[in-house]
């Protein structure tokens, strides 16, 4: 994965810190999604620097769906955490769906750099000592 795919990245997941900061309700739900994001993030670099170039055919159709996804994270934190407190508990029930959507897609994310795959095989290795 080239320094310019981190650099997509790490751009990307600079735009949900900015919604973050200005974050007024639904704090915690709203940080756990910027959690999920650097975590994300964290894992791509990790594999950045361990992976070979083999697979790199695919990477920017990947970080295109991390731009994507991470926009509609930032936009939904925009959305959710900028209310005033009556906005957001009248609308408690939409704003957790909102948030559940993120979830989602961001698990998608996971899902689509196998960072899961990344981590299990990594965790056995610590665990096996091979």
């Amino acid at each position: 994965m080239g320094s310019i795919a981190l650099g997509a990245a790490f751009a990307a997941v600079q735009l949900v810190y900015q919604a973050y900061s200005k974050v007024k309700t639904s704090k915690a739900r709203c940080a756990r999604l910027v959690e999920r994001c650097q975590f994300i993030v964290d894992r791509l670099e990790c594999i950045a620097t361990t992976t070979t170039k083999g697979g790199d055919a695919v990477i920017p159709e990947r970080i295109r769906e991390l731009e994507r996804a991470f926009a509609y994270t930032a936009q939904t934190i925009i959305q959710v955490g900028q209310q005033g407190t009556v906005a957001s508990l009248l609308r408690s029930e939409t704003n957790a769906l909102q948030i559940e959507g993120c979830n989602e897609t961001l698990t998608d994310l996971i899902s689509l750099f196998n960072v899961r795959v990344w981590l299990l095989s990594f965790f056995l290795h610590l665990l096996t000592g091979r």
